[in-house]
């Protein structure tokens, strides 16, 4: 009689660690945030040796779904501030009162190789535009704009069935233009996110 009752147990057992395994399994809705800390770059080509670049806070929000368990797409904003970057000319450092932001929109795809693990990658493509705010004086005229493509890769921990916290290394680079002069622009940024997935 003892071995009749184990059977029902064990199988019961079974039962639960697989509903317990399918719950874990990240599908439908996604959202993401993002802050972080990083460095960027703007090379001009109106002359040699010519740019600016510093330290940028970048701020990202990511909202998709799931096609299959571990692939997500979806749509990104990203708003990357670089609130007192330095010029250059000629090797010379120049002193520069402005601060700038990268604003992006972009499609992305998110992939997580294991559907209930924490590594994963992104990549996404977007037009976009660097924006420029004096501190003294208003700026008039267009900022420049174009293709903005982004890949990254990171981890996240996840402290229940669909939420998680983790970090992300994103690269950045923008060949923007305007009146037929480029603004290449490159970042690296490490963010700090919150996922619900």
């Amino acid at each position: 009689m003892r071995h009749h009752n184990l059977i029902p147990s064990l199988f019961a057992l079974v039962l639960g660690a697989s509903a317990s395994n399918t719950a874990m399994a990240h599908g439908g809705l996604y959202a993401r945030a993002g802050l972080g800390l990083g460095f960027y770059n703007v090379s001009f080509d109106a002359s040699d040796d010519t740019g600016l670049e510093g330290l940028m806070v970048p701020v990202e929000v990511l909202l998709g779904g799931s096609l299959v368990p571990g692939l997500v797409v979806g749509g990104a904003v990203s708003f990357d501030y670089a609130p007192a970057p330095s010029g250059q000319a000629g090797g010379i450092e120049l002193k520069v009162d402005i601060s700038q932001f990268l604003l992006a929109l972009a499609p992305f795809v998110a992939w997580y190789p294991d559907p209930d693990g924490g590594w994963h990658v992104q990549a996404r493509a977007a037009w976009g535009r660097l924006e420029t705010s004096a501190q003294e004086a208003s700026l008039d005229g267009e900022d420049p704009s174009g293709v903005v493509v982004s890949a990254g890769g990171g981890y996240d921990v996840w402290v229940s069935d669909t939420l998680g916290i983790g970090g992300l290394v994103r690269l950045t680079y923008a060949p923007l233009a305007h009146e037929d002069l480029s603004y290449s622009t490159v970042a690296v940024n490490l963010l700090a996110s919150l996922t619900y997935y």
